[in-house]
């Protein structure tokens, strides 16, 4: 599923592009929600932290900020972009 969310960003990207319209996506790793606090198996959240470079889950506002940063002027000649915030898994 990943590669294709990927694969239709950039070609949104270069169709959106004429009209000014930046196509980004944001690719989370393992993201400490309440839904997987309380409904993931701790053996299956500990094997992707064990996967994780920086071995540990993010933070729901870590994956804010970067979506902040793709919708401010910032990031107005960003597109096409896939930007993983996934502490380095690749999963």
């Amino acid at each position: 599923m990943k590669a294709g969310v990927i694969g239709l960003t950039k070609s949104v990207s270069k169709e959106a592009g004429r009209f000014g319209v930046t196509v980004n996506a944001v690719v989370p790793g393992l993201t400490l929600t309440p839904t997987i606090e309380h409904a993931m198996a701790d053996k299956y959240k500990e094997k992707i932290i064990q996967d994780t470079p920086l071995n540990r889950a993010g933070q729901p506002h870590e994956i804010a900020t970067v979506i902040a940063f793709l919708a401010s002027d910032d990031a107005s000649f960003v597109s096409g972009a896939a930007i993983p915030v996934s502490g380095g898994w690749d999963g």
